[in-house]
């Protein structure tokens, strides 16, 4: 597709919009959670540091940015982030 002529406008992307991406990103599936993400790519420890008293991590995506609870291994630290971050 030819590109329009300078000043003509914008051009248009290549790339998805925000509301694509964030619409995507958000798609929580029995295949895409946080636990499905974990187990297949190894990483039973944010598991085992889960803490969310209501909710598991099948009911979170990984790119997830709602804050939830998580423990250290050792029991002795806390604190509070989201899955994506």
């Amino acid at each position: 597709m030819p590109l329009p002529p300078l000043g003509y406008g914008r051009r248009p992307s290549v790339f998805p919009s925000h509301t694509q991406r964030q619409s995507r990103a958000c798609l929580l599936t029995p295949t895409f959670n946080l636990k499905a993400w974990c187990e297949a790519h190894g990483r039973h420890d944010l598991l085992e540091e889960w803490a969310h008293p209501d909710m598991a991590p099948h009911e979170f995506t990984p790119a997830s940015k709602t804050r939830v609870p998580w423990v250290c291994a050792l029991g002795d630290h806390k604190w509070t982030v989201g899955p994506g971050r």
